[in-house]
């Protein structure tokens, strides 16, 4: 489905060595030939507003929906002459080129060797001298994790709509155009659909994937219309006739066309006309950006808050009354406002597959047939592959000798930051209730919290998303923290670089220099709590749940310029809170 111009490889610590990116304004004229892209469900609504989306099957037989830029014999209609995108759209899976995710590998990073922006002298460092990735490879990988995650659960969903038979070829009025391998929602289908399909479609967002569908289609006919014209000037290129003269202005206004405003012919457009298109497809996707991640918060505090009001959303219409309407354009999208209005209100004010929400929030996680719940970590965790290390050190802390080997195995994923107070409110609803440091701000390392206080924010957060995360072991800890070398901090030997210490307050995350791997203030900031108990020699894990007296590592603001090295252990009960405690997530993989 993804069909570019130039040549995919893996990255290999190897061979690319010292790689470096130097991005430059968007240049997508490597998509040219790329006619169609899968969409995934929280693309859905921002693509269904300017371009038509059907179904297809991959190469693996698996129905997914996809969003439409052109045909096989016009190539891409979206990308000009100079490379610009002519939507406010653009999929995220073009967004990150020359990195192209690879759905059948999604836990590698796959790259186009021929893109301009790589070069091993100036620019972001992907990979060091040593083999080692850098975050930007990492962010990369993260992103090629997440994305096939979550267009499994798309996929889901289309599945859904093919075993109830709600799939047709999809057809175009009018045009001589055929479509043999693209499906569309069957309206018939859909109003004859029984009471008790409806609500297994509703809870799992398949329903408002089929209503955008549908009302995606009125903007195929425009799409069709730019098509048979490209297709007539290439004829006519071919065969030397001259270009027809242009029409008046008033007759291009009146003639069919896509929102995204794709004329005949590429016009000319000049250096403040770009700018200009790339400063509205900026504020479009921050807006994008900023909608998610209020809806994110939202869903996640009514969750928390079940128990105080029930909401119980009414339809304030008939959907019969919608359908018979005698305008198609607005009936339909009406009825996807309306649906998507419904399944947004429902869905996450309630969080429950019930209309009535129950007395309490129930413990079942979501089901593999219905996508869980969206995981405010999913995108902020680093894939720490398997290794062997020396723990410990020589000239520190008694119960930090001798030095041990360990080995980790299997991997795991680490958060990048410490946990922060808007994500605690996140998933908790409220902050802690002895939080100190308040004005810190959401983005502060949530702190004054206990080992049991940290357990229980990850048990609401896996109810939540159906996943599991865990405090790391103490071993896992200190292995990400060096990051594959031997330094005294977590990423160097200069700690004005890597760590808050000394002062007096705690500060945001992510400001000092990360480590090798991506990760922030494993040094200093706040102490992370581990889920081992404590014992006077560091061990490759003892997670006894019985045990009172817990391990924390990497130091704090509060402390002097020795507490954050690598190897530092401290303890304290599982049941104290203080000031500069916190915690770092991590999760097993599946």
């Amino acid at each position: 489905m993804l069909n570019f111009n130039g040549t995919l490889v893996e990255l290999n610590s190897g061979s690319h060595q010292n790689l470096r990116i130097e991005e430059a304004k968007p240049d997508y004229g490597f998509a040219r030939n790329c006619t169609s892209i899968p969409v995934t469900f929280d693309e859905l609504t921002s693509a269904a507003q300017e371009l038509p989306i059907s179904f297809m099957y991959d190469e693996h037989e698996q129905l997914c929906p996809v969003v439409l830029f052109g045909l096989p014999a016009t190539g891409n209609l979206l990308v000009s002459t100079t490379g610009l995108w002519r939507a406010a759209y653009i999929p995220q899976a073009l967004q990150r080129y020359p990195f192209i995710p690879n759905l059948d590998q999604p836990a590698k990073i796959y790259l186009d060797e021929t893109s301009r922006a790589l070069n091993f002298t100036t620019g972001e460092l992907l990979v060091d001298a040593e083999g080692v990735l850098q975050p930007r490879a990492n962010d990369e990988l993260q992103f090629s994790q997440h994305y096939a995650e979550r267009l499994a659960q798309t996929r889901l969903m289309a599945e859904q709509l093919k075993q109830l038979d709600l799939l047709s070829p999809l057809k175009c009025d009018g045009n001589n155009i055929d479509f043999p391998a693209l499906y569309s929602i069957d309206e018939a289908k859909l109003k004859k659909l029984s009471d008790a399909a409806l609500p297994g479609l509703f809870h799992s967002g398949a329903l408002q994937l089929a209503y955008l569908q549908l009302a995606s289609q009125d903007h195929l006919p425009g799409l069709i219309h730019t098509a048979n014209r490209q297709l007539a000037l290439n004829a006519d290129k071919a065969t030397n006739k001259p270009e027809p003269l242009p029409r008046r202005a008033e007759q291009i206004i009146q003639r069919p066309a896509l929102k995204a405003r794709i004329v005949d012919t590429p016009p000319i457009i000049s250096v403040d006309d770009q700018q200009e298109i790339l400063r509205k497809q900026e504020i479009a996707k921050k807006l994008s950006d900023e909608a998610n991640r209020l809806a994110q918060v939202h869903k996640q505090r009514y969750t928390q808050s079940l128990t105080e009001t029930p909401i119980v959303p009414e339809i304030p219409e008939p959907l019969d009354t919608l359908i018979n309407t005698k305008k198609p354009l607005q009936w339909r999208w009406a009825l996807g406002a309306s649906a998507g209005a419904v399944i947004f209100t429902v869905y996450f004010l309630t969080g429950s597959k019930n209309t009535t929400a129950p007395s309490t929030p129930s413990p079942t996680p979501p089901t593999a047939s219905s996508p869980a719940l969206t995981d405010p970590f999913s995108t902020a965790m680093i894939r720490i592959a398997p290794g062997t290390f020396e723990m410990g050190s020589t000239d520190g802390d008694k119960d930090e000798k001798p030095i041990q080997q360990n080995h980790i195995s299997p991997a795991f994923e680490l958060a990048k930051t410490e946990v922060t107070q808007g994500q605690w409110v996140s998933v908790m609803g409220h902050l802690p209730e002895k939080l100190a440091f308040k004005q810190c701000g959401d983005n502060c390392p949530v702190e004054n919290i206990s080992w049991n206080d940290a357990h229980e924010f990850i048990n609401e957060l896996n109810r939540i998303t159906g996943k599991s995360y865990r405090l790391p072991s103490e071993a896992e800890w200190e292995y990400a923290c060096r990051a594959g070398k031997n330094q005294r901090y977590c990423g160097g030997n200069n700690p004005d670089e890597l760590a808050w210490y000394n002062t007096q307050t705690p500060h945001p995350v992510a400001l000092k220099q990360a480590n090798a791997w991506g990760l922030y203030d494993m040094s200093g900031n706040v102490w992370e709590w581990v889920d081992d108990c404590y014992h006077t020699r560091a061990t490759q894990g003892d997670r006894k749940e019985t045990c009172d007296t817990r391990v924390l590592r990497g130091g704090s603001w509060s402390n002097d310029e020795d507490t954050p090295r690598a190897a530092n252990r401290y303890k304290r009960s599982a049941k104290e809170r203080v000031n500069n405690n916190g915690l770092r997530l991590a999760r097993t993989l599946p």
